[in-house]
């Protein structure tokens, strides 16, 4: 079983500043991305272990390997540093029993659809309405959150300031 000790939902997924930065707060963690496409994608899967620092373990799930190996008991717990690329996807994992206590946005690329939130985040309201239902639903802890020492933004605070209509 995965002892989750950070949840980060970043399309950019393994990168410098995740490895260098967050990374550092959990020198034990392997590190867990679930995405479907990356899972059956055997050279990107490749690309994105290399990416990682030495001796950090990256292992790639679709979202029903991800919830199959999550219910897998054993006695030891296994720290992991999860990755999602995008919000739906994290839903997904959550809404199978996956539990999420603080869920992490680091990077979100503009799109048409999306309003830029922070330099590296922007949510449509749709993403928006999502995180909301997963905080009210879960209780998680939803904020941005670039890299540690960056400020954080809550949930709350994106809601008031960028879709007031969603209050």
């Amino acid at each position: 079983m995965w002892k989750i000790v950070f949840a980060r939902i970043d399309d950019r997924l393994i990168h410098g500043q995740v490895m260098t930065r967050w990374m550092k707060g959990f020198p034990k963690a392997s590190i867990v991305i679930i995405d479907d496409e990356l899972a059956v994608d055997e050279f990107m899967k490749n690309i994105y272990t290399m990416a990682a620092p030495p001796g950090v373990k990256v292992k790639v799930f679709g979202v029903d390997a991800a919830l199959k190996e999550w219910s897998q008991k054993t006695s030891v717990e296994e720290e992991v540093f999860l990755l999602f690329k995008n919000i739906d996807t994290c839903k997904r994992v959550m809404d199978g029993g996956l539990p999420i206590a603080t869920l992490n946005i680091g990077g979100v690329a503009k799109t048409p659809q999306r309003k830029g939130i922070s330099q590296s985040v922007s949510l449509s309201e749709d993403e928006v309405k999502t995180l909301l239902e997963l905080k009210t639903k879960y209780n998680v802890d939803v904020y941005l959150q670039m890299i540690p020492d960056s400020e954080k933004i809550h949930l709350t605070t994106v809601v008031e300031k960028y879709f007031p209509e969603l209050k």
